[in-house]
């Protein structure tokens, strides 16, 4: 949707903004609207090719420690497979953009 795509703008607009976006985001991760969690997801993934690494590293521990509750504690083989694929994106993001590394 549109406001989707605005919102997401303004969370990666700058790296400096991980601070306030992956935090907030991982929240809404647990959010009972699984479109809510669906589009929590999809922003984080692209954080993740926007920002980089450096930008991200001081998150690591959280989105580690969010993403594996979400698939030790789910319900449904489907929202394991969310975790675990968006976790797979947010890795292959991370090295395929090797100009964040440093």
């Amino acid at each position: 949707t549109v406001l989707t795509d605005l919102l997401n703008r303004c969370f990666t607009a700058h790296p400096a903004m991980a601070r306030f976006a992956i935090p907030f985001l991982l929240e809404k991760l647990n959010d009972q609207d699984t479109e809510t969690q669906d589009q929590s997801l999809n922003t984080i993934v692209l954080c993740s090719k926007t920002f980089g690494h450096q930008a991200l590293s001081p998150h690591f521990d959280l989105i580690w420690q969010t993403f594996k509750k979400r698939m030790l504690t789910a319900i449904h083989s489907a929202q394991i497979a969310q975790a675990s694929h968006g976790l797979t994106q947010i890795a292959q993001a991370l090295c395929n953009n090797p100009d964040h590394l440093n």
